[in-house]
């Protein structure tokens, strides 16, 4: 019986296959072939070592020189588990392998017939996989991501084996790329080499990358502080960069406020943020690219991020008022995502005092501010016009006198025209004359009549050109607000007059030594014309000529009269309608200091 032992002695199950040849002498033979299975050469030596066989007969037994088992496997020991990388560039993946057989225990060399020693004749390939699929044979020829190096063998033994992979995302650590190796030893029967295959254990794949570059606010406006988080996953802390355009931050649009300043969040997780002040809007100017750069060094690269920086407008800091005079107008605003819309209002009426909103081409009830523009449109807010009710109403009426040769309210005037008697007529209730009976709210009993002066009520004679003015002042019992309320009050209608002549006994007689003869005569012939009787005629001669001397006299009378009635009826024609040149009613605007003239 043979059996497989350790050098200490311990027996090893083993497969095995016996053989027994008897020679012609009568020699039996006896060859075992022992065959060890899940054998390994990990870092225990559970079947690496020394071993020797045993030949039992009876009770006698030989026990055969030992023999070194020397196993080739991947050394995982000398492999990194996990291979760091950066987005865009390339992770280099090293497998090691035994390319030498030893010996012994201490890794001793085997040496061959010709003393040299002996190397294994191994074939190394590769394999992916992602998350939940099967491993995949990497066949560089057809997949240009990858690349395999010519193995080596160093000094020790160890045989080198490297595959490149190129071109990294940042996905494929989240698709949980891993990679490994495939050794293949060739069988060589002149140095006892049986051949076989092992494989390393999965080699993780972690891309270093920028894994988020933002701002601390949606928007950037003028003025606003920004804080730049740059947040990297790397195998180390990287040196933190951040440029504009390349470039370092333009000193005249942003203020230098801290940074970077880096901590680390968990494994491998650095954070780092840049603080500046923005001087500008440069949304009119376009969108600038600002850049973080993380540095791992020269023998690992950097990787950078960007993003693209506008800087609006603030309307809150864009002023607008009301176009005009403002009697206290009000705005309000409102607005989201930078944008402001302007609004505007008026006081609160009062009883004396009402608003209305007054826009034009340049101002608005509401005006809008965006932040791609910095400016309101319109430019202004309307202001509002203030409205005081009318507490008072004055009429004027011309009279044309310039084909007449009388003066009219003039203090030459004589008569009933007399300056003084008709400013009495003019300011006096009178049931025919003056204002009174002619102007609607003074009919009405709704105002009452300012004779306080002359400017308010009364007359005046235009000596150049002839012409008389006569005018009146109301004051209203309760204001109005339209101008058509006051119109109605206070405008004659049409065709209307005030009249100031044949005001009866409130005008003073003329005297014989003031007026020119015509005045006499009419006067004269007005105090005639109240008589009810003329003296009778005498039958004496004296009587005839007197009669006839009378009734010349009568006659040359007659035609006196007939004269005077004439020029009685072209004075009074001088009142009728067709003599007032224009009647005008000059009143207030709606807007302060404004005269408008309606008539």
């Amino acid at each position: 019986t043979i059996t497989l032992h350790r050098s200490d002695n311990t027996t090893v199950a083993a497969e095995f296959q016996q053989t027994n040849e008897t020679s012609a002498s009568g020699t039996t033979t006896s060859t075992a072939i022992f065959t060890l299975v899940g054998v390994n050469g990990s870092s225990n030596n559970d079947s690496e070592g020394e071993y020797y066989c045993k030949a039992a007969l009876g009770n006698s037994s030989l026990t055969s020189a030992c023999a070194y088992l020397s196993i080739l496997d991947v050394k995982h020991s000398l492999m990194e588990s996990t291979v760091w990388g950066l987005e865009g560039k390339m992770a280099k993946f090293t497998c090691k392998s035994a390319g030498r057989l030893a010996r012994n225990g201490n890794g001793d060399a085997y040496l061959g017939e010709d003393g040299q020693p002996v190397y294994s004749n191994a074939t190394v390939t590769w394999e992916f996989k992602y998350n939940g699929t099967n491993w995949n044979l990497i066949v560089p020829a057809t997949d240009p991501k990858y690349s395999m190096h010519k193995s080596t063998i160093d000094s020790s033994g160890i045989r080198t084996s490297q595959l490149s992979f190129f071109s990294l995302e940042a996905d494929y650590e989240d698709y949980g790329q891993a990679i490994r190796c495939k050794v293949q030893y060739h069988s060589d029967d002149s140095v006892n080499m049986v051949g076989g295959t092992v494989t390393s254990d999965a080699i993780q794949l972690k891309v270093a990358s920028i894994t988020s570059f933002e701002t601390n606010s949606g928007n950037v406006f003028s003025g606003d502080a920004v804080i730049f988080t740059c947040t990297v996953w790397g195998e180390s802390c990287p040196t933190f960069s951040f440029t504009t355009n390349k470039q370092e931050f333009d000193a005249s649009r942003y203020e230098y406020i801290a940074g970077p300043n880096v901590t680390m969040r968990g494994n491998d997780t650095y954070v780092a943020t840049y603080t500046v002040k923005t001087k500008h809007a440069t949304v009119l100017l376009g969108d600038e690219n600002v850049y973080c750069e993380a540095n791992f060094g020269p023998s690992f690269g950097s990787v950078e991020d960007g993003l693209l920086l506008t800087v609006y407008y603030n309307c809150s800091n864009v002023n607008i008022g009301v176009l005009g005079e403002d009697p206290g107008v009000k705005i309000s605003y409102d607005g989201s995502d930078g944008d402001l819309t302007a609004t505007m209002a008026c006081p609160n009426d009062t009883d004396t005092a009402r608003y209305s909103i007054h826009a034009s081409t340049n101002s608005g009830e509401t005006a809008s501010c965006t932040k791609y523009t910095g400016r309101y449109e319109p430019a202004n807010l309307a202001t509002c016009v203030k409205q005081t009710p009318f507490t008072y109403g004055y009429y004027e009426q011309i009279w044309d006198l310039s084909t007449d040769s009388i003066t009219v309210c003039s203090s030459d005037s004589t008569g009933q025209y007399n300056e003084t008697t008709m400013k009495a007529v003019l300011t006096s209730n009178h049931a025919t004359c003056g204002p009174y009976p002619v102007v609607p709210c003074l009919k009405d009993d709704k105002c009452t009549l300012d004779n306080s002066s002359n400017a308010k009520t009364g007359c005046r004679w235009d000596g150049n050109l002839k012409k008389l003015h006569v005018y009146y002042t109301v004051v209203f019992n309760t204001p109005v607000w339209s101008v058509k309320e006051k119109r109605d009050l206070v405008n004659l209608k049409k065709g209307g007059k005030v009249k100031f002549w044949g005001c009866g006994t409130t005008q003073n007689k003329l005297s014989h030594s003031d007026v020119s003869w015509s005045d006499k005569y009419l006067e004269q012939d007005e105090q005639q014309g109240e008589q009810d009787t003329v003296e009778g005629t005498k039958t004496n001669v004296i009587g005839i000529l007197v009669g006839v001397l009378g009734a010349l006299v009568a006659a040359v009378m007659s035609v006196a009269i007939l004269l005077r009635n004439k020029r009685k009826q072209a004075l009074r024609a001088r009142w009728d309608e067709s003599s007032v040149d224009h009647c005008e009613v000059y009143e207030m605007k709606q807007l302060p200091g404004a005269v408008k003239n309606v008539g």
